[in-house]
């Protein structure tokens, strides 16, 4: 990081000199200082703005994420930031520039969504220290005039001998540690002869300004809200199936485009897995330098992989969505697979999968429980040892053939009326369904753990505590037992973190939960700890099991009907943005075949829960002739009598590879 003081930024703040230079300096799209380091292998990220900024002092700070080879060239990123200011020196800022600014920060402030009263009330106590009065809700959107002068001091600050530069990565040389946190670290001057060439650079030749953004909205307006209506299939035809609703009562000119693109070859191994977490992250570097600008404007764009294929959604405002699903479905198609982008995204994300091995061990614990029920879910030793057997041309090959057998969902919502979801319908029928043999996915199925048997096993991790889960599996998809184990697990949870953390202090991580898979019931009891074994770990949850039964029992009327009512408080919570609605109705079209009533229904059914099917479901769960689940442990070493966790666990402990229709 590259770090100078400035002039105080908070009496400027209607002004904000900085603003225009951090856009200029931090630009993140094609030609910019970041793409020219991210070509050239030596960045994968670059930010500029204020650092520190108080009523009296200020810094501004380029932070630069260097790769292994931009380390070893420090100097000469260093040059390349000094020659891009150089370059932004040296250009007036054309009006256009901040009148663009200014246009897109009045639209965030007129559009701004709801936030959480008791952060925005955090939020306006912290303004009052830093805006007028008048200014309190809109400060930070504030972009009156363009202050040439005041921006011309802040690039006048940013030389050489006004930089602090920071260095931290592994190995550096150190010859000091900090008092408090043990920290190495040294001190050291630059050389002078470095400082004179940093001063003398010229402009910046290999770096383009930004252009005019053009995902900038031009039409606000907003349609009729129409938001009674839930969604419904506007167009279902072989292999495409679209979902359409228009919503304008968050009062947002906005809109999700959410694509799925189920296939069967993107999960069949762990092989298929790891080419697909490479293909997917792939997309979204070849997007990035599109997606940035778009982003400034307001639009997102994310490909994500799932358990039935690959997934793009796209939102914000809806007035240049189009601009942004083009380029998108394009890369889909036409990928680019630059050596060196390779090189790094799989080195990124072997370092991502090798360092779950150091996560918590309740946390490690519960993810091989999905593992091991679910399938196409696999583990990430399984998935590091087949990523470590692909190369590029392994890729490439994938990449060609992944959509060749498809089946495309998408759904279209928000500020967006149904002509305009028939013509985005049309773009995936051309550029995403072209050429492909229609395939159906279906939904991963779950295992089936047979009754009276529990399957135990011991994952060994990196860290010194130990840990127990202990999952408990319901006998059928049934809203009735859905709603009756959440009950159960609301009611179960502060009895069980007050005896097993608060009395008997096992550890800090102690917790009962509901635990559904797949619309399959579910309850999880967790408890991690510093001192204890995990077989005494597991031992003492059994006990609070054996002895809850007594405690619900006795549980009074008024507080079991205060329980039943808190759940259905909370599942009748209301969205809060036009994101989260958009989400929840994409999980119904995913999980519930377009059913969007689910929470409706499960409020109703906890209303009329009485006690005695509490009882039924905990004797259902726990008891040990009917139970059936899994006992996972985590430690540094395995449990006597515990079987390291593999593959076959479930199949191997239970006798029992049924699945849930």
């Amino acid at each position: 990081s590259l770090s100078f003081p400035i002039p105080p930024l908070q009496p400027a703040y209607r002004s904000k000199p900085s603003y225009l230079i951090s856009h200029l300096l931090g630009d993140e799209s094609e030609g910019s200082l970041l793409s020219y380091l991210r070509a050239r292998g030596l960045a994968n990220s670059l930010s500029a703005g204020p650092g520190f900024s108080h009523a009296d002092f200020a810094t501004f700070m380029i932070t630069i994420g260097l790769t292994e080879a931009g380390l070893a060239q420090l100097k000469a990123v260093v040059e390349s930031v000094f020659a891009t200011i150089a370059l932004v020196r040296a250009r007036d800022v054309e009006p256009w520039r901040f009148a663009e600014a200014r246009s897109l920060s009045e639209i965030d402030f007129r559009f701004m969504e709801q936030v959480d009263p008791a952060a925005l009330t955090r939020a306006l106590a912290h303004n009052l220290t830093v805006y007028d009065v008048a200014d309190l809700l809109r400060g930070a959107y504030a972009l009156e005039t363009n202050d040439a002068a005041a921006s011309g001091v802040i690039l006048d600050a940013l030389v050489p001998d006004n930089m602090l530069m920071t260095v931290v990565a592994p190995g550096v040389e150190t010859d000091k540690k900090a008092p408090y946190y043990a920290s190495d670290y040294a001190v050291r001057e630059l050389e002078p002869a470095w400082i004179d060439k940093l001063r003398g650079l010229q402009v910046a030749k290999f770096v383009e300004l930004p252009t005019p953004n053009p995902f900038v909205p031009d039409n606000l307006e907003l349609l009729p809200d129409l938001s009674a209506q839930l969604p419904r299939t506007v167009l279902e035809e072989d292999g495409l199936q679209v979902w359409h609703a228009q919503d304008t009562s968050f009062g947002v000119p906005q809109s999700s485009f959410f694509v799925s693109l189920r296939t069967a070859r993107a999960n069949a191994s762990p092989r298929a897995a790891m080419l697909t977490s490479l293909f997917v992250s792939m997309m979204n570097e070849q997007l990035r330098e599109t997606a940035y600008p778009a982003a400034l404007a307001g639009l997102s764009v994310q490909i994500y992989k799932h358990l039935r294929g690959v997934s793009f959604r796209i939102s914000g405002y809806s007035d240049k969505q189009h601009a942004l699903i083009a380029p998108t479905m394009n890369a889909l198609r036409n990928p680019r697979f630059p050596e060196r982008r390779f090189e790094r995204v799989r080195a990124r994300i072997r370092r991502a999968l090798s360092n779950q091995r150091l996560a918590s061990p309740y946390s490690q614990a519960m993810a091989a429980v999905g593992q091991q029920l679910l399938e196409r879910r696999y583990s990430p030793t399984a998935r590091l040892a087949a990523l470590e057997q692909i190369n590029l041309a392994d890729l490439e090959n994938f990449a060609a053939t992944i959509l060749d057998e498809l089946e495309v969902v998408a759904l279209a919502h928000g500020n967006i009326s149904e002509p305009q979801a028939l013509e985005l319908a049309q773009q995936l029928r051309t550029e995403v369904l072209r050429g492909a043999k229609v395939t159906p996915v279906a939904v991963p199925r779950l295992r089936k753990l047979g009754r009276g048997k529990m399957a135990r096993g011991h994952i060994v991790v990196e860290h010194a505590d130990k840990a127990v889960v202990v999952y408990l599996q319901g006998t059928r998809r049934d809203d009735r037992d859905s709603a009756v184990t959440a009950l159960l697990a609301q009611i179960m949870s502060s009895p069980f973190y007050d005896d097993l953390r608060t009395r008997q202090q096992l550890g800090y991580v102690v917790f009962a939960s509901n635990m559904p898979l797949m619309r399959v019931p579910g309850l999880a009891l967790v408890v991690q700890s510093p001192k204890f074994s995990t077989t005494e770990i597991e031992s003492r949850i059994e006990t609070f099991l054996e002895a809850f039964a007594t405690k619900l029992n006795d549980l009074g009327d008024p507080e079991f009907a205060q329980h039943r009512e808190s759940l259905a408080a909370r599942l009748q919570e209301e969205d809060k943005t036009l994101g989260e609605r958009s989400q929840r109705y994409w999980s119904a079209i995913n999980r519930d075949a377009g059913r969007f009533d689910r929470l409706q229904r499960l409020t109703r059914i906890v209303r009329t829960i009485e006690k005695t099917e509490l009882l039924d479901m905990l004797r259902q769960l726990s008891s040990r002739a009917l139970r059936a689940g899994t006992i996972l442990h985590a430690g540094r070493e395995a449990s006597d009598g515990v079987p390291g966790v593999s593959e076959s666990l479930i199949a191997r402990s239970t006798g029992n590879a049924d699945y849930f229709d």
